[in-house]
């Protein structure tokens, strides 16, 4: 699997809570690649998993998949934490 759809992936989730479709629809990819490749993420510590089963908009970064992301230069890098 692409590298790259995980970047897509975790950018879609970055200050943002999509559905799997809704990020199967940005991605171009099938839901279940998305499913799969979330899951994978989690196992990374990339991603957090849902807090209960079925939330579809649950899923979000770990601290670990947003500065991956801002250190890779694929979103804005923070200078202040905003609260």
């Amino acid at each position: 699997m692409s590298k790259q759809i995980d970047i897509q992936i975790m950018q879609s989730l970055y200050k943002d809570n999509p559905t799997i479709p809704e990020i199967a629809e940005k991605v171009g990819k099938s839901w279940a690649t998305v499913h799969g490749r979330l899951v994978d993420l989690e196992r990374k510590g990339l991603v957090k998993p849902p807090r209960k089963p079925n939330a579809a908009r649950d899923r979000t970064l770990t601290e670990a998949g947003e500065q991956y992301l801002e250190a890779n230069g694929y979103v804005p890098m923070r200078v202040f934490d905003q609260d």
